[in-house]
């Protein structure tokens, strides 16, 4: 086997006799229910309820082994009877250390990229933070600003503009209240 994920491939029998393998010294072996590989799943006679399993063999090397059935086509079940509808099972082993790595080697991309949009996207909430403050603070700020002109020019405006709001709003409400002090004040004066 040339992927390096994979380390062995049985295919098997309803006899559990291997058929064709990548272990070229087991053709024919047959596998019994008893080895590693196989009682994780094959507790009693029953079948199995899962398709994988982790397990250590004799010499103590782990693996992640997948289990599939290799079933019957529908056409071929017209000629023959339903006790063919299993052939046998396809057996992949797969090194656990390599599939390890290539979990950690995804994860790293994934943090990597994660870290990319972040940074991509910090420009963007600059500009949208300083577009709030620009609409929500400032603009009212020089609204405000130029009333305390008006107020220093004579004009003592008795409103302030609707888009002021908020803690502006209470602001602006104390200059147009010091704005009508300052009026009566001023005609008191004449």
């Amino acid at each position: 086997v040339d992927d390096k994920a994979v380390d062995r491939i049985y295919l098997l029998n309803m006899e559990r006799r291997i058929a064709a393998t990548s272990e070229y010294g087991d053709i024919e072996k047959v596998v019994s229910l008893s080895e590693p590989g196989c009682k994780g799943c094959h507790v009693s006679n029953e079948l199995p309820k899962k398709n994988t399993v982790f397990f250590s063999d004799s010499d103590g090397r782990e693996y992640f082994r997948c289990v599939y059935p290799v079933r019957n086509r529908k056409a071929c079940l017209k000629c023959h009877d339903e006790s063919q509808q299993t052939l046998g099972l396809l057996i992949i082993d797969y090194n656990p250390e390599f599939l390890t790595a290539q979990v950690q080697d995804a994860w790293q991309v994934v943090a990597r990229d994660a870290v990319l949009v972040a940074l991509a996207a910090l420009p963007l909430m600059f500009v949208m933070i300083g577009l709030i403050v620009s609409r929500y603070v400032l603009n009212p700020m020089k609204k405000l600003e130029a009333m305390t002109d008006e107020i220093a020019d004579g004009y003592f405006p008795s409103e302030i503009e609707p888009e002021i709001m908020g803690d502006t709003a209470k602001l602006g409400n104390a200059l147009i209240s010091m704005s009508k002090r300052l009026k009566t004040s001023f005609n008191d004066l004449r």
